[in-house]
């Protein structure tokens, strides 16, 4: 028979805790995996670190805390568990909340590169605000790819004075981004990536880009290479120039 505050009795009511705290969390891990950070997003643009401080606070540090307070005996026992659950409960909304803000809201090709871009970044810099909204629509699952379409060189230059004084930069320049398609994908695939060379200096890329060519073998000669610098890390994105469609990346 388990005592009320014995090791049993405390590893029970941990376990159930560390139960329910887990769904929860799966859930937003499987809510961002899906729709707001899709690989590779998760890992280099902010989703990952988000979510380990949640997993911190509603995986370990709440069901440890439980397995610490819990007594049946004492009479302060649902006021302990109560602070735990609240703490737990406003951690996992913040750490949401954060996860959706933040989420990339577009993939905006500038130059030779891509460049996550979320909400809050093209608020400040666009004024068609609706014609973005229905860039980002035309994605179901996770960002929408773009691109940058400014070919006035007098308002390009004066867009990155603006941004070397600390405006903001090309990428957030809403108005001035088009979807990409197979009119446009010409402009960006024009310069692609060597990726044969970066491959004969690097195991690392050789083994990566040996892995893409064995899993996209009927489509090699159609890929095309082109970098996504993001907050955590740069990868290489690997498009299909028949779909213009992303089908693969690299680390």
């Amino acid at each position: 028979m388990m005592r009320d505050g014995g090791i049993a009795a405390r590893a029970r009511a941990a376990a159930i805790h560390l139960g329910l705290s887990a769904a929860a969390v799966g859930l937003l891990a499987a809510a961002m995996l899906m729709f707001w950070y899709p690989p590779p997003f998760f890992m280099v643009d902010g989703g990952w670190q988000v979510l380990r401080l949640v997993v911190l606070v509603d995986i370990v540090v709440g069901p440890l805390l439980t397995f610490v307070v819990f007594n049946r005996a004492k009479p302060e026992l649902r006021r302990d568990l109560g602070v735990i659950a609240a703490v737990q409960i406003a951690a996992f909304i913040y750490g949401a909340w954060v996860m959706h803000a933040y989420r990339p809201a577009l993939i905006v090709h500038v130059e030779s590169t891509f460049y996550p871009v979320h909400w809050r970044e093209l608020r400040g810099a666009t004024r068609d605000l609706a014609s973005v909204e229905a860039l980002a629509a035309t994605s179901a699952r996770g960002p929408a790819y773009v691109m940058l379409d400014l070919p006035d060189p007098a308002l390009r230059k004066r867009y990155l004075a603006e941004m070397a004084a600390g405006g903001p930069a090309l990428s957030h320049r809403g108005d001035h981004l088009v979807a990409i398609d197979a009119q446009n994908f010409g402009r960006l695939s024009a310069t692609p990536t060597d990726i044969d060379a970066l491959a004969r200096g690097d195991a690392g890329i050789a083994a990566e880009l040996a892995r893409i060519h064995a899993t996209h073998a009927a489509i090699r000669e159609r890929l095309v290479f082109v970098p996504l610098d993001a907050r955590y890390g740069i990868v290489m994105l690997v498009f299909d120039r028949a779909t213009q469609r992303v089908v693969d990346w690299m680390n």
